[in-house]
């Protein structure tokens, strides 16, 4: 991870994949060295678990959620890394055919990832600061996309 602050967030996040929409509260605590996210039902039942540390993925949670571990939990700390990072930080690390574009108004952000000039996922946040918005994901080559809201 390339976070430099220890920030802990209580958020909503409501997905949408293949016509379904699916709500669920996450306790997320980010560090320098470690990002441990939490998973829970609307009623508080533990849903998952996920640490990222020393470049190891470690997944704990129920064996009827839906998570292929080897590619959408990496695709969820992608997601995540997209949209809490710093854009210089991302853009030095893509592939020299991707680059992240960060445009503002007054009051939004808006972030948007090409490859090969080809929009991929567009990021609209409700303020300045992503850490304090209503963030709107969509990957448009994935057809999903998250609402997070703090709480």
């Amino acid at each position: 991870p390339a976070f430099n602050k220890q920030i802990e967030l209580n958020q909503r996040l409501i997905a949408e994949y293949q016509n379904q929409k699916y709500s669920l509260n996450l306790f997320t605590k980010i560090s320098a060295k470690t990002i441990n996210i939490w998973g829970f039902t609307v009623m508080g039942n533990r849903l998952f678990s996920l640490e990222y540390k020393n470049k190891k993925l470690i997944f704990q949670g129920s064996k009827f959620l839906i998570i292929n571990k080897n590619t959408q939990l990496q695709y969820m700390l992608a997601d995540l890394e997209l949209v809490y990072l710093n854009k210089s930080i991302i853009n030095q690390n893509l592939s020299k055919n991707a680059t992240l574009q960060e445009t503002e108004t007054d009051q939004q952000l808006k972030r948007i990832l090409y490859v090969d000039q080809k929009p991929i996922i567009e990021i609209l946040y409700s303020t300045k600061n992503p850490w304090n918005s209503k963030i709107q994901y969509q990957h448009l080559e994935r057809k999903y996309n998250y609402t997070i809201e703090n709480i």
